[in-house]
């Protein structure tokens, strides 16, 4: 992956050039998927680079209210968590696949929950803060935002009723 591939999504998507840049994350995307290096083994044709990119571009284009371009991007996302948190992916080594690829995935499905108005978005969100995400690409994924994002979705009420549930032991954990 070439510098210019990350850099020039970045600087487009600020100002006026926001669509052109939603664009080059797309042309990025496709680009990454072609070189196809260090495949993970539960996810066959993915590495850390590719998924880390697939997320950022999914969470740039939900901030521009524009998930109706990468489609495909947010059907394939979901499926991809279980097999990243499994028993034989924990035993990939970190320098392959660390706990911040597997939090900006959380990340990444985080912002699409919330982007349809599901609360267990900010708890997603707040997940994948607790492991880290990845924060390369700035200012995509500046963690303040994702903040206010997930502090939006649960109000007052739901807020007291989430405690009162952990405090009867109703909820896990």
């Amino acid at each position: 992956m070439t510098v210019e591939l990350t850099l020039l999504p970045r600087v487009a998507c600020r100002g006026r050039a926001g669509q052109e840049g939603l664009a080059l994350w797309r042309q990025a995307v496709a680009r990454q998927r072609d070189s196809g290096v260090l495949p993970l083994p539960d996810a066959p044709g993915l590495d850390a680079w590719t998924l880390e990119l697939l997320c950022v571009t999914v969470i740039a284009h939900a901030q521009r209210g524009r998930l109706d371009l990468v489609a495909d991007l947010v059907t394939e996302l979901p499926p991809l968590a279980p097999p990243l948190f499994s028993e034989s992916a924990a035993k990939v080594p970190a320098y392959l696949i660390g706990m911040a690829v597997r939090g900006t995935l959380l990340l990444a499905l985080g912002v699409l929950a919330l982007d349809r108005g599901d609360r267990t978005g900010a708890r997603l969100v707040a997940l994948a803060e607790r492991l880290g995400f990845l924060r390369n690409f700035q200012p995509t994924m500046t963690p303040a935002g994702f903040r206010a994002a997930a502090e939006k979705a649960d109000g007052p009420d739901e807020l007291r009723l989430a405690a009162l549930d952990l405090l009867s032991g109703s909820a896990p954990g």
